[in-house]
């Protein structure tokens, strides 16, 4: 028997306008739900999309376990200042939309970016340049951590080894530079981009820039 029904494509392949509306629309969602009905439907939303990306979820989360930690000991301090259940939402709210944003972001290349914030928002030159390193930064933290992890294997060294508290340290000492490093490169790309007046050149089929 033939099947007509068509998959869902992977996110990967949407227009960087779609991807961007999509991202808007994800964190509306973060910001306004704070009601057991709503952040049933943050989480279900979070999942439907983390299953649209069809990226090795396990792989992005190992990378970016150093971020994932951090946000983690942000999240126990808001449940110990504030009401126990706002403290959890806004953990989970804090990891949930990091994975989103970043399995979304991470396959678009800067010049997508800038595509669809001047394209799909009818944003400036200059504030389009700066949302597109803010989106930009997590990826940039994910991508060092992958280098210094592959750099490490290229040495010898296993960066998985020794017992779990152990591991969370070196996550910990390795995120802050990590984090330090994407934020040097992101201002040194923006000095770059505004003298240059860089802005996106993206060219597709079908669409008119």
């Amino acid at each position: 028997m033939h099947n007509n029904s068509r998959r869902i494509s992977r996110l990967k392949t949407y227009d960087p306008r779609i991807k961007l509306y999509i991202l808007l629309i994800y964190l509306i969602l973060t910001l306004a739900t704070w009601d057991v009905i709503g952040m049933t439907l943050f989480v279900l939303t979070g999942a439907f999309l983390i299953f649209l990306c069809r990226e090795d979820l396990q792989k992005v989360i190992s990378n970016a376990k150093g971020q994932m930690i951090i946000l983690l000991v942000i999240g126990i301090v808001c449940m110990i200042f504030l009401p126990l259940k706002i403290g959890f939402y806004i953990t989970v709210k804090l990891e949930m939309f990091t994975v989103v944003s970043l399995l979304i972001v991470i396959g678009m290349k800067q010049s997508d970016i800038l595509y669809g914030l001047t394209q799909g928002f009818r944003l400036r030159g200059g504030t389009a340049r700066m949302l597109m390193l803010i989106l930009d930064f997590i990826p940039k933290i994910y991508r060092e951590k992958r280098r210094g992890r592959m750099a490490q294997r290229a040495r010898g060294v296993d960066p998985f080894s020794g017992k779990i508290f152990e591991k969370l340290r070196k996550e910990m000492l390795l995120a802050i530079p990590d984090i330090k490093y994407a934020y040097a490169r992101s201002k040194r790309q923006y000095e770059a981009m505004d003298k240059r007046q860089f802005i996106s050149s993206v060219k597709r089929n079908g669409r008119k820039a």
